[in-house]
């Protein structure tokens, strides 16, 4: 990947991938199955093409390991991607660059650390909710097990969050209506996607600009929103509260959808693999659930079990950038101002990166000596953007691995292989059910 040499003739546009359907392009495909589209492009037109998701929104995919670097480029911008996008992260540091990136990711940063976590009350507090969850999942009977896993990682972030308990149930219809910005469709008519989300979205950022005023009224510098208040008003050019609100409605929004998908994805696993269950069970036996950072070093097949959960089932599929000049792919010139993409989920399963690709292998992370690559994490992101809540998402997918390993009732899901969903975060059919041996 570079940039094209002054006075290089411009090559023609990348190839629009195959199956593309009026007005909607390849958005079907791309929910239903965009690992297979990507595959069947590929076939077809190599390592660069063009994709179009609804109506008007058409970006280039590139394709092969030399595609995460541009994630990285200093020529790739988050800025201004889609109408979609700007109403999903508002003014959050997942649609900024540069110094506003840094000023906001670092207000984040330090809570959201290995240190950060250890420090605070939070590690503890989760884990007695995973514990509290799985039991009352069991003795609930069969239950839709994204549904289940979604209730989960809700209480979890909202946790994190500062939100009130007795507020749960409206935190969650208002982060349903908000999610509605995620569809390509900009109808400006009362009750519409568009309205629900922006009347969502400024219930939410009133409600977290109050917690975040409590924070720092009560100097409750034991939970991660009052480190976060801390480490903000201690530095030169602080966020707005405004800026903080948005910033903890992403965080809130991301962290969720994600890691209900992973937290599922794990449970259809262990339903499955006898081996898998086999060895989580023994490692987990006679294991508290861990409640700190420096604790999940002891479960390192919990820990391989997520990370090749995460791997085979990334929950963001694909990650978009613009660029702020040309570049040169596979034999194509981009121009500046062009929307590109790599997936996720093909690189995730790229043989040049893991032999058998396709297979679940969760002994591919046991015995290492060095920390997992940017390959390897890339289902959180890469370069300046890399996930703010990796930590945490860490921390709460290996809880909730020792969890079900001490449980002793293995779990069991309907249909036992659930196919997947790709959007607006990749997820197990909805319809998929769980119960319990």
């Amino acid at each position: 990947m570079s940039a094209p040499r002054r006075g290089a003739r411009v090559s023609a546009a990348p190839p629009l991938a195959p199956g593309a359907l009026p007005l909607l392009g390849h958005l079907w495909a791309m929910y239903r199955d965009h690992l297979g589209l990507m595959l069947r492009a590929e076939r077809a037109a190599g390592q660069a093409f063009r994709v179009r998701i609804g109506p008007g929104n058409e970006t280039v995919f590139l394709l092969g390991p030399a595609s995460l670097e541009l994630l990285k480029h200093r020529a790739s911008s988050s800025v201004g991607l889609s109408e979609q996008v700007t109403a999903l992260f508002g003014d959050s540091m997942i649609t900024r660059d540069g110094a506003d990136h840094a000023r906001a990711r670092t207000a984040f940063a330090s809570a959201f650390s290995p240190k950060g976590l250890g420090a605070s009350s939070v590690g503890p507090e989760l884990a007695r909710l995973v514990d509290d969850h799985v039991a009352a999942a069991q003795r609930a009977g069969p239950a839709p097990l994204l549904a289940t896993t979604r209730e989960l990682a809700l209480r979890l972030i909202f946790h994190v969050v500062g939100v009130p308990a007795d507020d749960l149930r409206a935190f969650r219809v208002a982060f349903e209506d908000f999610s509605l910005a995620a569809l390509p469709f900009t109808w400006d008519l009362p009750g519409s996607p568009r309205r629900r989300s922006e009347r969502a979205r400024r219930w939410l950022g009133g409600r977290f600009g109050a917690i975040l005023d409590a924070a720092a009224g009560d100097g409750a510098v034991d939970t991660l929103v009052g480190r976060v208040v801390r480490e903000n008003t201690s530095r030169e050019s602080p966020l707005t509260r405004e800026g903080l609100a948005e910033n903890l409605r992403l965080l809130v929004l991301a962290g969720h959808e994600t890691n209900a998908s992973v937290l599922a994805w794990m449970t259809a696993r262990l339903a499955t693999d006898d081996a898998a269950w086999g060895e989580l069970t023994r490692e987990s036996r006679d294991a508290a659930t861990p409640a700190t950072p420096d604790a999940l070093t002891r479960h390192p097949y919990a820990e391989a079990l997520f990370r090749e959960c995460v791997r085979l089932h990334p929950p963001a599929c694909f990650d978009t950038r613009r660029l702020t000049e040309p570049m040169r792919y596979a034999g194509f010139e981009l121009p500046a101002g062009s929307s590109v993409s790599v997936s996720i989920t093909h690189l995730a399963r790229h043989p040049e990166l893991y032999p058998d690709p396709d297979r679940f292998e969760v002994s591919r992370w046991l015995g290492r000596r060095v920390a997992p690559g940017a390959h390897e994490t890339i289902g959180f992101g890469a370069g300046p953007h890399f996930c703010l809540g990796y930590h945490l998402a860490l921390m709460e997918g290996v809880q909730y691995a020792v969890a079900l390993g001490r449980a002793r009732r293995r779990p069991l899901v309907t249909p036992s292989t659930p196919s997947e969903r790709y959007l607006p975060f990749g997820h197990p059919d909805p319809r998929a059910t769980l119960r319990w041996s």
